[in-house]
């Protein structure tokens, strides 16, 4: 837009919050200076929330700070079985990428690749199933 330009119309609000994705630590610290909330995708894992917070307590002063916010995976249906089925098949495909991203994460190494191969693969069923029976947040703690 040119400089000057103003809407037709009376704003609702003066200012539009901005929500800004990332795993890492310089964009964290960018974004901590105009951002309302910096989003870390994919995780649910508590230890990344206070690694997120650290990393934004240094960028900005306390009475100016971004909020956190984790985005994970929700299913919902009236079959739990199924309901479990999908969620450990959404899970595999974020806990291939977001594993190396989280500097929390310890993981079985043979497993990760194991899970990755899959994905990598489109086999995604299978990289789910490999997540049958674990408890996946022990997974994500170091």
């Amino acid at each position: 837009m040119a400089p000057g330009t103003v809407p037709r119309y009376a704003p609702v609000r003066a200012d539009v919050p901005v929500l800004v994705g990332t795993w890492g630590q310089q964009t964290a610290h960018t974004a901590a200076r105009f951002a309302a909330e910096i989003k870390v995708g994919g995780s649910a894992n508590p230890a990344m929330a206070k690694t997120m917070r650290a990393w934004l307590d240094d960028a900005t002063p306390a009475d100016d700070q971004a909020g956190v916010v984790l985005g994970a995976v929700t299913v919902v249906d009236e079959d739990g079985a199924l309901a479990r089925r999908v969620a450990r098949t959404e899970i595999a495909m974020y806990l291939a990428v977001v594993a190396a991203l989280d500097p929390n994460v310890d993981i079985d190494p043979e497993l990760l690749a194991r899970i990755q191969r899959h994905v990598a693969s489109q086999e995604h069923d299978l990289a789910g199933g490999d997540l049958l029976g674990r408890r996946v947040l022990p997974l994500l703690r170091r």
